[in-house]
């Protein structure tokens, strides 16, 4: 398909062709820089570069190429560069985590009912416990007819507006089974919100088919302050029992006095501080059996029979015979 020319250059190749043919006709030069020029003038009217325009008596000539100005290259502007700037992570230490501590229980002292002081401790401690069944039966008939007139509704009655009874000490002052008298001193805590302290004398009695002692018959007049009058020699039997039960308890003030100077300085050469450092190594003293080998009112003799069992679980066990001296200072035997 063949383009036209625009309706300029067409005027000026009529012009051309029609000039007379004169020296000073126009060259085909001229005619074609005026059409270079035309072309130029009208860019967006010129469908291609035209190099050479035949005509009849017009040769034919190039345009020269360095007439048209070069192409500018042109630099595409950079891509931006985005930097991510991410926060610092924030590091939490390693939580420590502490073991569960172990807690264990308070140690619960078992009192035998077959020793006199220690039977005091086993009644009270079955009391706290409401353990009434225990308790009602360990009271002979004659005790409940002084004590309880009302019968068993009425001793439980009583003992449930008592919340806790605390034993200060016991003192057995006489032994000829089967009968026994022991000193309690102790402490009633009520329901109620107050306690009542008492130093009571009780009257027992052993029942050797059960093999434990029994309240035997009423209460002596309730003391209000501790007897003055030095009482008989407790049985030396008992205070085995009660000196290891407080070994055991950790009582070593009550121990450690229960120990006269000649027995210290034979057995204890590194004083209190030793002494209680030896015991706190052993967690538990088990009597097997004492046997009174002979006694008077001031001295006495006993074989007995120990087993230690250590913290470190080892576990010995010794047959050991004590001489003992009776202080009528504080009221007690004492290791001699």
């Amino acid at each position: 398909m063949k383009r036209l020319l625009p309706a300029s250059i067409l005027f000026l190749l009529f012009l051309a062709a029609c000039a007379p043919s004169t020296p000073a006709a126009l060259s085909a030069d001229v005619i074609l820089t005026s059409v270079a020029q035309t072309l130029t003038a009208y860019p967006t009217q010129t469908p291609a570069v035209v190099t050479s325009i035949p005509s009849e008596g017009i040769p034919t000539t190039s345009l020269p190429t360095d007439t048209l100005p070069a192409p500018t290259a042109t630099t595409a502007p950079p891509a931006p560069v985005y930097v991510i700037v991410y926060p610092t992570p924030v590091v939490y230490p390693t939580p420590i985590i502490y073991p569960t501590p172990v807690i264990y229980p308070t140690p619960i002292v078992v009192w035998s009912p077959a020793y006199a002081d220690q039977f005091i401790y086993y009644y009270y401690q079955k009391i706290n416990a409401r353990d009434y069944a225990t308790t009602w039966s360990l009271l002979t008939e004659a005790f409940k007819a002084a004590v309880n007139p009302d019968g068993y509704s009425g001793y439980v009655a009583y003992w449930n507006s008592v919340s806790r009874v605390d034993i200060n000490s016991v003192t057995v002052t006489s032994l000829a089974s089967p009968f026994a008298t022991v000193v309690v001193n102790m402490v009633y805590n009520y329901v109620a919100g107050y306690s009542v302290n008492s130093i009571q004398t009780f009257h027992l009695y052993y029942d050797t088919w059960r093999a434990t002692w029994m309240f035997d018959s009423a209460a002596g007049t309730v003391p209000t302050s501790a007897p003055t009058a030095i009482p008989p020699v407790p049985y030396p039997a008992d205070f085995i029992y009660y000196y290891f039960n407080n070994i055991n308890a950790r009582n070593y003030p009550l121990t450690w006095s229960l120990l006269d100077a000649y027995f210290i300085s034979r057995n204890n050469p590194d004083g209190y501080t030793g002494y209680v450092n030896y015991w706190n190594s052993v967690s538990n003293v088990s009597v097997t059996y004492v046997t009174v080998n002979s006694y008077s009112s001031s001295y006495a003799s006993v074989s007995v029979g120990l087993v230690f069992t250590y913290v470190s679980s080892l576990v010995t066990s010794a047959n050991v015979t004590y001489q003992l001296i009776y202080n009528t200072g504080i009221g007690s035997w004492q290791f001699h």
